[in-house]
């Protein structure tokens, strides 16, 4: 009876208490779980692109760029989380799943290869490879040299920051960072700048008032290049290696002038030059005085070349200005004077002394002018310095053949060139020394000249060539000679190279002349040569049996 009142009541508190105002959703429960982690290095840094897998099996995901992964709906239950990528070694880490959880499952890769490599090109600023350029890093790993496009690599490099350096000669060395990562190949490409080795000059050629001299060249020691100046005077040299140089300026009618100058890379050196007139003319100033040393006033003096004609004053001095560089014949005339002149050289800047003393005139001869009759023959006269010339070889006398010797008969005998009397007509005769002397060794002889007249002596010859300034080219006839020997005949001597003839034999003809001097040195002759190559007025000894030509020297 008891069990009956015990199931009546406890059957309505069932209901009261079992039986929930809602039913429970038993599928809202989560039943899985989640896993997420970060993958890194051993320098804590993300790993990108690692391949995270699980045991038991689960989802295969892969890290991001931070390193970050997620794994989700994972079971509840123990796993196994493996990370791996190419290049590291591959590592597990335990994690555990609870339902409605996430489980951290970080992960730390080691790097299986330590080093990676360094690459780039080495170019110019135009983007062309530089061949032989030298690489290195620092910290130091290895050198090397770009091939011939500018490429270049470093392997076996150590993971960790570089500072890659890149030099070249002739270009100025240049750096950039680079980090190496393990595994991996990092690009250090290098830009480098050609390396200024040069600078220049650049100034103004000027006048001494400050006004710039166009078209002056410019040019430097060591050399470099020559320049002109331009209108204004300025001028610049270009491209000058560094150094030490000497810059000189010219131009037609000034003074050459220098200044030193420094050229430092990449900058302008300043080389600024004044240039002084030059002076290109001189002048000519003596006195003109009679035999006694009194000056002759009123004397006319001319030059030639021709300048100016001047007077002597009262005291016979005179001064011809402004006459060009060069060499002159100065001449003084005067009334009841014999005409007589002078050789000199006038140099820029200075006064040449052009003294002259004039000879009175006497029984109406003015040499010169006046003419000689002699033998049939009319010889014209010139005054050189204070003596007066036959003006052409003698040529008097019987022609005998070159083969025959003359002799004391009292006829004078003559040798023609090549036996043919008219190279007499035209160079005068050539006479063995004894013939022309008659046969008397007396130094000045009057010998075969006309009567007033005489054979020069050695000593006459060096006045000469003293008037000439030893220039024989000045004696020499237009027309004679050539090339440096190119006869001038300033002098008015008008020498014929007439050849000169012995034993039959002649030889030199428009070559040379030989000239008879009264002279003897011990027993051979004095003579005078002039040659047709060059300007040597020369003395030396002959023999007797020579044939020469001969002028006559008034007494």
């Amino acid at each position: 009876m008891k069990y009956y009142y015990f199931f009546i009541i406890a059957i309505p508190l069932l209901f009261f208490f079992g039986c929930p105002e809602k039913p429970v959703d038993f599928e809202e429960l989560p039943n899985t779980g989640s896993i997420q982690g970060r993958v890194t290095n051993t320098s804590s840094v993300g790993i990108n692109g690692a391949t995270i897998t699980t045991n038991p099996v689960t989802s295969t995901v892969t890290t991001s760029s931070a390193g970050n992964y997620t794994i989700t709906n994972a079971n509840p239950g123990n796993y196994s989380v493996t990370a791996s990528l190419s290049g590291y070694v591959t590592n597990t880490t335990s994690v555990s799943v609870q339902a409605g959880q996430t489980a951290t499952g970080n992960i730390t890769l080691t790097a299986s290869v330590t080093t990676g490599s360094i690459t780039g090109k080495i170019s110019n600023s135009s983007g062309t490879g530089l061949s032989g350029a030298t690489v290195n890093t620092n910290p130091v790993t290895m050198t090397v040299s770009t091939d011939g496009e500018g490429n270049y690599t470093i392997s076996n490099v150590n993971a960790g920051n570089y500072n890659l350096s890149a030099s070249l000669i002739g270009y100025v060395t240049n750096t950039t960072s680079v980090t190496v990562q393990a595994g991996q190949t990092t690009t250090g490409d290098i830009i480098l700048v050609a390396a200024v080795t040069t600078g220049s000059i650049s100034g103004k050629i000027s006048k001494s008032t400050g006004t710039g001299i166009s078209g002056a060249s410019v040019t430097t020691n060591p050399a470099t290049t020559t320049v002109t100046t331009n209108s204004s005077g300025n001028y610049t040299i270009s491209n000058v290696n560094t150094g030490n140089y000497i810059v000189s300026a010219s131009s037609s009618g000034y003074v050459t002038n220098t200044t030193s100058v420094t050229v430092q890379a990449g900058q302008t050196t300043t080389g600024d030059i004044i240039l002084a007139a030059a002076v290109t003319t001189g002048s000519i100033s003596g006195k003109i005085s009679n035999s006694t040393g009194t000056g002759i006033s009123g004397a006319s003096v001319t030059t030639n070349p021709a300048t100016t004609t001047v007077t002597t004053n009262s005291s016979g001095n005179y001064t011809i200005s402004n006459v060009n560089t060069g060499n002159y014949t100065v001449s003084a005339s005067s009334s009841g004077y014999v005409t007589n002149t002078i050789n000199l050289n006038v140099q820029a800047g200075q006064t040449a002394t052009g003294n002259i003393t004039l000879a009175t005139q006497t029984g109406g001869f003015t040499c010169g002018t006046s003419t000689v009759s002699y033998s049939g023959k009319t010889y014209n006269t010139v005054q050189i310095g204070s003596q007066c010339w036959l003006k052409e070889n003698l040529n008097v006398g019987t022609r005998i053949n070159g083969s025959q010797n003359p002799s004391n008969n009292g006829v004078v005998e003559k040798y023609c060139y090549n036996d043919n009397e008219s190279n007499c007509n035209n160079y005068g005769g050539l006479y063995q020394w004894n013939e022309a002397m008659q046969y008397i060794t007396t130094a000045g002889a009057m010998g075969i000249c006309p009567e007033s007249w005489h054979i020069p002596t050695e000593s006459e010859y060096l006045s000469v060539k003293t008037y000439v300034n030893n220039d024989g080219n000045a004696l020499k006839a237009i027309g004679q000679g050539n090339g440096i020997g190119a006869g001038t005949n300033t002098s008015g001597f008008s020498a014929l190279l007439g050849g000169s003839g012995a034993s039959g034999n002649y030889s030199g003809l428009a070559f040379d002349t030989y000239l008879i001097t009264s002279s003897k040195s011990t027993n051979y002759p004095k003579y005078f040569k002039l040659e047709s190559g060059n300007s040597y007025f020369l003395s030396g000894n002959g023999f007797t049996f020579s044939g020469f030509s001969l002028r006559c020297i008034k007494d």
